[in-house]
């Protein structure tokens, strides 16, 4: 609950916040001022939750980008808009560096320096070799499976390697990576298939945008932690956000064929379910941090034979 709580709190304020300018331009044009308000409001709150997710406040470019040429930000007809936008930012700002300062006697230190858990972060430095085994792992890793509940099992333990690397990186105990557990997230592979209909949709700049947040997240959780199992949902929630883009823009290009569109339909469906039914195993495997079967032996054993009360139990 210590570790996760803040991200995924930092998750929902971002959910919220990207929700609520997306609602902020009206049909004729003009801008809801309590939208805009409230979503910088949840954007700069994420600031105190998940640093990394912070990040979403860029997304006011690609959404905003039409009213800003027009002028609605950033001129005199648009100091109101402005104002919305930055004035949340610069009072949740300035609370945070008075935290900061009330407990390590400088704004501009949140405690990074005093980090000392497992290892050392403060002297972490920076090898460019760790984002070939970084990138795989958080990305590409295959899950583990066996015939056994509860079938998944962790590819490496706390502080073991599933590779060959010489360099020094942290690994904590991992089940797969990204596209392992999403699989859906292949539709990211097609963003050059529906660049027209992003465009006429508008939605070109933050499906970009949001891609390259995952990128960049995962080559800065890379570099200043390593793998952890946790850290796949700081970058996830950008790349699913674009592959959920993608994958409108392709039922609305596939909409005049009805076979293609029903199959495509099917094929979405299909790997939902699958994505649901992985992640499901994720929590009762074996070798994470907190197992079930750690902390509920009772629960863990009685999800087995609900489960599997088909077979005959030996």
């Amino acid at each position: 609950t210590l570790y996760s709580l803040p991200i995924i709190l930092g998750l929902t304020l971002g959910a919220f916040g990207i929700a609520f300018w997306l609602r902020a331009v009206k049909e004729n044009g003009d801008i809801r001022k309590v939208s805009l308000f409230l979503g910088s409001v949840c954007i700069a709150l994420i600031a105190g939750c998940r640093p990394q997710l912070a990040i979403a406040l860029l997304f006011s470019f690609p959404i905003f980008w039409k009213e800003i040429k027009e002028r609605k930000f950033f001129s005199v007809k648009g100091f109101g808009n402005t104002v919305c936008v930055v004035l949340p930012f610069l009072l949740i700002g300035s609370w945070l560096l008075y935290y900061n300062y009330v407990r390590f006697g400088s704004i501009f230190d949140f405690g990074a320096t005093y980090n000392l858990t497992g290892f050392d972060m403060t002297h972490r430095g920076f090898d460019a070799e760790r984002f070939i085994l970084g990138s795989f792992e958080y990305l590409f890793q295959p899950f583990q499976v066996s015939a056994r509940y509860p079938f998944l099992s962790v590819v490496a333990g706390h502080m073991g390697l599933s590779s060959d690397f010489q360099g020094q990186v942290i690994n904590e105990p991992l089940l797969g990576g990204f596209f392992a557990f999403n699989i859906i997230g292949f539709f990211l592979f097609g963003i050059r298939s529906v660049k027209q209909t992003l465009k006429e949709k508008n939605t070109l700049g933050i499906t970009i945008c949001s891609l390259i947040f995952g990128i960049v997240i995962v080559a800065v959780d890379i570099q200043m932690v390593g793998m952890t199992l946790r850290y796949l949902t700081d970058f996830s929630f950008f790349l699913m956000l674009s592959t959920v883009i993608i994958i409108l823009c392709l039922l609305i290009k596939t909409k005049n064929n009805d076979e293609n569109h029903t199959l495509l339909l099917r094929v979405v469906i299909f790997l939902t379910a699958v994505c649901v039914f992985t992640n499901f195993f994720t929590l009762l495997a074996d070798g994470r941090y907190n197992s079930l079967r750690e902390k509920n032996l009772y629960l863990f054993f009685r999800v087995k034979y609900e489960l599997l009360s088909f077979l005959s139990i030996r």
